[in-house]
C-alpha cells in the first residue's frame, strides 16, 4: 500500500472516511448475517477501525492488520466496549505474516486499488483464510447524478489529458469479480447497506484542493494546481451554485468470496 495514504492525521482520515450513521448499523447488521458467530476475523487494511470497531461490537474477535502504526493506535485507543479479543498488527498487505489457513475470515474495504498490485495483495488475503471460510471485500457505490461522481470523472479525465498520474480506476465487479472466478472462487454481491448523502459541489472540490486523497501526492504541485484552477472553472459553470446541496443515494457493498478447499493464496508463511 502506498505510503501517501497515511498523509493525513488518523483524525482526519477518520472523520472523512466515517460510515454516515445509517449504513453503519446496516453494515454491523450485514456482518453478523454473512459471519458465522464469535469466528476470529482478519480486518486487513484496517486503518482507524470504522470496520474493526463494527466486527467488536457483533462480538468478533479481530486482528486489525494495516500499514500505518499511527492508525492503529488510533483504532485500538477508540475501540468500542466490548469483550472480544482485539490485536493489532503493523504490516504490509501484500506480505502477510500469517500461516496459510490463519482465520475462519477475514474483510477487506476499500484497500485493494491502493495496492501496487491487488492481484498479490487479494492472494494473500485468500491464502489467509481457511477452507470453507469467506472473505469479504466492501467498496461504496454512489450514483452518477452525485456532484462526487460528476467532478472525480471530470477530474480524473483533465489529468489523463496531461498525462497525469490518477487514481487507480480498480473495478471490483469488471476486473475483481473475473479474476476470482477464473479461480474457482464462489463470490455474490450483497448490497448491506443504502443511505442518502447530502453534499455540494464545493465539498468535494474542497477535499481535492486540499489533497485529501494519497493519490494527489503523486501530481507535481505546479501542474496540480494548474488543473484544478480547470476543474474549479468547468464545475462554477456545470454545477452552480457550489453551494447547493445535493441529495444522492449511496450504497454499500460487499462481495462474498467463498473459499474452498484448494485456497486461492500464493502458498505457506510462517505465522
Amino acid at each position: 500500500m502506498s505510503a501517501g495514504a497515511f498523509h493525513r492525521s488518523p483524525e482526519e482520515y477518520a472523520r472523512s472516511r466515517a460510515f454516515a450513521p445509517e449504513a453503519e448499523a446496516q453494515i454491523r447488521q450485514s456482518l453478523a448475517q454473512l459471519l458465522p458467530a464469535g469466528v476470529r476475523v482478519a480486518d486487513l487494511g484496517a486503518g482507524t477501525g470504522r470496520v474493526t470497531h463494527l466486527l467488536l461490537r457483533q462480538g468478533y474477535p479481530v486482528v486489525a492488520y494495516d500499514l500505518s502504526r499511527r492508525m492503529l493506535t488510533y483504532l485500538v485507543e477508540r475501540r468500542p466496549p466490548s469483550s472480544a479479543p482485539l490485536t493489532s498488527i503493523e504490516g504490509d498487505l501484500l506480505h502477510l505474516p500469517f500461516a496459510r489457513r490463519a482465520f475462519p475470515a477475514a474483510v477487506c474495504v476499500h484497500v485493494l486499488h491502493l495496492l501496487p498490485d491487488w492481484r498479490l495483495g487479494l492472494s494473500e488475503a485468500l491464502r489467509v483464510v481457511e477452507a470453507g471460510g469467506i472473505l469479504l471485500l466492501g467498496w461504496t457505490d454512489h450514483v452518477a447524478s452525485d456532484p462526487r461522481q460528476r467532478i472525480s470523472l471530470k477530474w480524473k479525465e483533465l489529468l489523463s489529458q496531461r498525462g497525469l498520474p490518477r487514481t487507480n480506476p480498480l473495478s471490483i465487479a469488471d476486473e475483481v469479480v473475473p479474476w476470482l472466478q477464473q479461480r474457482g472462487l464462489p463470490c455474490r454481491a450483497v448490497t448491506a447497506a443504502r443511505w442518502t448523502r447530502e453534499r455540494s459541489p464545493q465539498d468535494h472540490l474542497k477535499q481535492i484542493e486540499e489533497r485529501l486523497y494519497p493519490f494527489f501526492l503523486d501530481i507535481p504541485e505546479p501542474a496540480f494546481d494548474e488543473v484544478f484552477a480547470e476543474l474549479k472553472s468547468w464545475a462554477e459553470r456545470n454545477l452552480a451554485p457550489l453551494d447547493r446541496t445535493a441529495h444522492t443515494q449511496a450504497s454499500f457493498v460487499w462481495q462474498v468470496v467463498s473459499v474452498g478447499q484448494g485456497g486461492g493464496g500464493q502458498g505457506e508463511r510462517a505465522g
